[in-house]
């Protein structure tokens, strides 16, 4: 179904708030009227056909933060309804360019049905030397982060110097409720639910003005702990330990030809990260964080590439030494999950000594790129070539997390199979398989 480009008028507004916090910012907006006939026969007003059918899961809601003046992109993620905001760390001076967008996917594109916008300057000083924050004591808070327990803690000797009224409120998938609370407490434990964001707060009131004298909150997401990812990759090692390594030269990416053509026409001819979706594991660290492209290397067992993708009708090669140079790049096992019976891993590539990097560091587990079951490299001291190895059984994705020029790189084009592009959001993992499950029992 074609629907007709909306002009700029017909995009629905959809006004955005903000509330500063003590370590960063809440963007939130009212989600427009209820979807379906109503919302799109205001938006397609030319359009006659009855959309009534049409439901939440076809519909994303694009978030893109901008700092100001340099207009860097600091966060790009699409998030499904009905979500209605988003949190995200600010700098103490900084200007913020927040859009927010509602998608819909259409067999050729995407269309805008509704987007706002809001720009504000960071003024945590200001907002605290505010009467309701006048000296305000800040109250550091940590928190001790698994996929299903997380553990809140603040320096006990702080309540004990104020004398006040505590309370602590906790916000869980949008909905805040407030913990009842006793002044010798120093932690607070929750049964976490994978991959679910959490926002936790604590204020400490004046008894006799009911001014705030001490506070402190902050923001986590409930992903895998260093000890769970090394058992995660312990299970795939397991599940790979049988099977031969296969010989590649090529890394390959497939799309719709329409994103190889707006990488030319938009963006120079470079395939730009961004970040990366929901698909895997829930609690994956790199869910939602980190910025990257997706590649694979499988071959079929008589050598040859598959002819059919399910991401689109055009690949595009690069030599494998274009992509993971052991001398400038690191590896990462970042997930092992399943969708019904294929297994996948997920290995991050990173260029050393960036910021990318420093987050593999203290969230992934690192890998020998000289021994292990995913992808390694075997110099040839005959001819000092660099051969390049994969794991047969299952698909490997290579999560690349630098800009690419298409340049360096060939098209071919190949059959579309099943819906022919990647499900937006993201394919949730098969959460009862046992051999790439954590916690089986526990969903």
């Amino acid at each position: 179904m074609a629907f007709p480009i909306l002009e700029k008028e017909d995009i629905i507004p959809l006004p955005l708030k903000y509330e500063e916090h003590i370590k960063g910012c809440t963007i939130f907006w009212k989600k427009p009227p209820p979807f379906g006939k109503f919302l799109l026969l205001v938006a397609f007003n030319n359009f006659k056909k009855k959309l009534d059918k049409l439901e939440w899961k076809k519909f994303q809601q694009q978030i893109i933060v901008h700092s100001i003046p340099s207009e860097a992109i600091i966060r790009h993620t699409l998030i499904n309804p009905p979500i209605d905001f988003v949190t995200f760390e600010t700098i103490e001076g900084h200007a913020y360019n927040i859009q927010v967008s509602l998608i819909f996917e259409i067999s050729n594109g995407r269309e805008i049905i509704a987007r706002g916008f809001i720009k504000f300057i960071s003024a945590k000083k200001l907002f605290l030397n505010k009467n309701k924050f006048k000296n305000v004591q800040i109250i550091p808070i940590s928190v001790s982060i698994s996929s299903i327990h997380c553990i809140i803690q603040w320096p006990k000797e702080i309540l004990e110097r104020f004398k006040g009224i505590l309370k602590i409120r906790f916000w869980s998938n949008g909905i805040g409720s407030e913990v009842p609370v006793r002044h010798e407490m120093s932690k607070f434990e929750i049964r976490s639910i994978p991959g679910r964001k959490y926002f936790f707060e604590l204020r400490i009131f004046n008894s006799r003005d009911f001014r705030i004298i001490a506070a402190g909150d902050i923001w986590f997401r409930a992903v895998h702990s260093q000890q769970e990812l090394a058992k995660l990759y312990s299970m795939a090692e397991d599940y790979c330990k049988t099977t031969q390594t296969s010989r590649f030269s090529y890394f390959y990416r497939t799309k719709p030809k329409t994103y190889f053509n707006f990488c030319m026409e938009n963006d120079g001819g470079i395939m730009k990260v961004y970040t990366k979706d929901e698909s895997g594991h829930s609690a994956s660290p790199i869910n939602s964080k980190l910025d990257g492209l997706f590649f694979y290397a499988k071959l079929n067992f008589n050598g040859t590439f598959p002819e059919m993708s399910p991401f689109g009708d055009t690949r595009w090669f690069i030599r494998a030494e274009n992509l993971f140079n052991p001398e400038k790049h690191r590896l990462y096992f970042a997930d092992f999950y399943c969708n019904a019976r294929t297994h996948y891993v997920t290995i991050v590539i990173s260029e050393m000594g960036s910021k990318t990097d420093e987050f593999c560091k203290k969230f992934l587990i690192e890998l020998d790129s000289k021994n292990n079951s995913f992808l390694e490299y075997r110099f040839n001291n005959n001819n000092g070539n660099i051969y390049y190895f994969t794991n047969m059984k299952l698909w490997v994705e290579f999560y690349f997390t630098e800009n690419l020029p298409l340049i360096l790189g060939n098209f071919k084009d190949v059959f579309p199979g099943f819906q022919g592009s990647s499900t937006i959001g993201g394919v949730p993992n098969n959460k009862t398989c046992e051999i790439c499950n954590l916690y089986p029992d526990l969903f």
